[in-house]
């Protein structure tokens, strides 16, 4: 009847466990797929921006360049017309020097044609006194011709000259002038779309200001959400920090709930320990395996606990963590902070009530405790881990920049591959604790044979 009964506990606790690993395995699967999928829309996302980006760089860049050629254009044409001016300062320059040089030559035929004048009539008057003066009259009158029409050819090719060089000039100055005029139009044009790519640059800024804006928004309402946990003692969730993370983050704060009402629970499972030793030594062997009813009565409590730890009640909402963690993930998809910190609380009067362990003590009290605290130690580790998550959220920078949205995905990987191990360490160390109860157990039903 014992070993019968033994049997039966055995294969209900491998039931229990295996069910217990198979919700675990699911619920980090599906955390795998989710955290997969999001990876795959920041990645997709990422490239998005990352394309836009090199576009509207590369136009900037081309604009820039040809900008910098107008530049260096209008800077050569700018060269090429000092360079003009100077050169037609010095033809203008040579060309006043020959003027000077054909007046000053015009002022000594002059002087030489008044000395001729007054030598030709000094001759005049002493041919009139010695002759009648006819042939000198005509002489004079030819020098006179031949003088005139010299100084009237100088005149003529001294104006022709003049008449050249403005010419030239106004050519010169006409065509520089429209060179200048077509730069100064093709740099305007330049200009314009420049201006024009610099306000379609302020337009995408201006775009991408509300997303910024939403997303601290998202931080600032996580922020006050946490600090309204905290002053209630409540076991914090994430909240909403960003629509597309808001599953994974209830999920997350799911785990890390359910981890905590177990290790609610493990405190209350050494009490209920210790207050079974002081009850065994309080007890003599012929009480504590007497009839065969009372060890029966002894081992009834024994299941109840067992079942209270490690199975679903029809009528409760407290028991097996898997049941805890599935309430966080309904009330994490909610939003509703109250009804995951009013799960938390019931679930912690649940070891309260837990009849003393009805087994004799075969390990020492130090061997124990350390078994605790072992046990003991994921949940810890889940409360600060939470904790830090929190941290990280609430101070994190905006994602405006490739490098911020790659450390961003390193450190989600990161976490949820933390949260993994832990997961993994606190199972062992339930399973763990659930075989020292069965030996226990094993050896209460075997002393008394």
């Amino acid at each position: 009847m014992e070993r019968l009964l033994e049997l039966g506990l055995d294969g209900l606790a491998r039931g229990q466990l295996t069910s217990c690993e198979a919700e675990l395995q699911e619920l980090m699967r599906q955390i795998d797929v989710m955290v997969g999928q999001r990876k795959q829309e920041w990645e997709r996302e990422l490239q998005a921006l990352s394309a836009r980006l090199e576009v509207r760089e590369q136009e900037l860049f081309l604009c820039r360049s040809t900008l910098e050629r107008k530049h260096q254009e209008v800077g050569m044409l700018k060269q090429q017309l000092e360079t003009a001016e100077t050169s037609h300062a010095a033809v203008a320059q040579r060309y006043e020097e020959e003027l000077k040089y054909c007046k000053d030559q015009l002022g000594k035929l002059k002087g030489s044609y008044e000395k001729l004048q007054r030598h030709q009539r000094r001759q005049a008057s002493r041919i009139r006194q010695d002759t009648d003066g006819s042939l000198a009259s005509a002489e004079l009158g030819h020098l006179c011709q031949k003088l005139e029409q010299q100084s009237l050819n100088y005149q003529a090719q001294l104006t022709c000259w003049q008449n050249s060089m403005e010419e030239k000039d106004q050519c010169a100055m006409s065509l520089l002038q429209s060179q200048l005029e077509k730069a100064s139009k093709v740099l305007q044009s330049d200009r314009g779309a420049v201006q024009q790519l610099g306000e379609d640059l302020h337009k995408a800024e201006a775009a991408c200001g509300p997303e910024a804006e939403d997303r601290q928004r998202l931080r600032e309402e996580l922020h006050r959400t946490c600090q309204h946990d905290r002053r209630e003692g409540s076991a914090v969730s994430v909240g909403q920090l960003e629509l597309e993370n808001r599953q994974l983050r209830s999920e997350l704060a799911a785990l890390c709930s359910a981890a905590a009402v177990v290790s609610h629970h493990l405190p209350d499972m050494e009490r209920c320990e210790e207050r079974s030793v002081k009850e065994q030594r309080a007890r003599s062997e012929g009480d504590m395996y007497g009839p065969h009813g009372r060890l029966g009565g002894a081992e009834k409590p024994l299941q109840f606990n067992i079942q209270h730890l490690f199975s679903l009640p029809d009528g409760g909402e407290q028991g097996h963590p898997v049941s805890e963690l599935k309430a966080a993930e309904s009330a994490g998809s909610a939003g509703s902070a109250g009804s995951r910190h009013a799960t938390a609380v019931a679930a912690v009067p649940l070891a309260a009530s837990l009849e003393p362990l009805p087994y004799p003590r075969t390990l020492s009290d130090d061997e124990l405790v350390d078994s605790f605290a072992s046990v003991n130690e994921p949940g810890r580790l889940f409360h600060t881990m939470k904790t830090q998550d929190l941290d990280l959220l609430i101070s994190d920078e905006p994602v405006g920049s490739n490098a911020a949205v790659e450390q961003f995905l390193e450190e989600e990987s990161k976490r949820a591959k933390d949260l993994e191990r832990l997961v993994e360490e606190h199972m062992d160390g339930l399973r763990r604790e659930t075989r020292l109860a069965l030996e226990h157990l094993g050896q209460a039903h075997g002393s008394p044979a």
